[in-house]
C-alpha cells in the first residue's frame, strides 16, 4: 500500500528534526557536556498524571502499523502484549532510582588514535547490518537516527576520524 504524500512529508519533516536535534546535542556534548547534564537535573519535577488505559483494539492498531510501515515483527508482537505505561508520579520514579541507582559519570581516559580510525564508508557500512529500529545501546538512539545525521557532510566528518 503506496504511502500518501501527506505521510512522506510528514516523514521527511520528522527525520529533519530529529536529525537536527540529534546534531544540536551532539555538538552540545562535545562543546559543554556538564551544562548539557546539568539541565537534565534541573528539569522541572514531573506532576501526577492520569493512567492512560490500553485497549486491545489501540494495541492492534500499534502492532497493524509497526509491521506495515517498518516491518517489525517482533515489536509488532510486543505491541499486542503490553499494558500501557506506568503511571507518571512520584512513586514510579522512586521505584526506578531504586532500580537505577545514581552513580558517577565516567572519566574518559586517553585513547590512542590509531584505535579511532574509520572511514565514513565504514561507518555507513555498519549502521546499515543493523534492523530496523534497534538502538544500540541505553540511549535509545536509533540507528534511523544516526543514519539521518549521515546525511549531512559535516556530520559525517565529526563522526569519523
Amino acid at each position: 500500500m503506496p504511502m500518501s504524500e501527506t505521510r512522506k512529508i510528514r516523514r521527511r519533516n520528522r527525520n529533519v528534526a530529529q536529525r537536527d536535534y540529534t546534531f544540536n546535542r551532539l555538538h552540545r556534548w562535545n562543546s559543554d557536556r556538564t551544562s548539557l547534564i546539568q539541565e537534565l537535573f534541573d528539569a522541572p519535577q514531573m506532576k501526577d498524571s492520569p493512567v492512560r488505559t490500553v485497549s486491545a483494539k489501540s494495541n492492534v492498531r500499534r502492532a497493524e502499523k509497526l509491521i506495515r510501515e517498518d516491518g517489525q515483527l517482533g515489536k509488532a508482537v510486543q505491541a499486542l502484549h503490553s499494558s500501557g505505561l506506568a503511571p507518571v508520579s512520584q512513586s514510579t520514579v522512586d521505584l526506578l532510582r531504586d532500580k537505577h541507582p545514581v552513580s558517577p559519570l565516567p572519566t574518559p581516559g586517553p585513547v590512542p588514535p590509531q584505535l579511532l580510525s574509520v572511514n565514513p564508508r565504514q561507518v555507513l557500512s555498519q549502521l546499515q547490518t543493523f534492523s530496523k529500529g534497534t538502538a544500540g545501546g541505553r540511549s535509545g538512539w536509533r540507528v534511523q537516527h544516526f543514519l539521518s545525521l549521515c546525511q549531512s557532510q559535516q556530520f559525517l566528518a565529526g563522526f569519523t576520524y
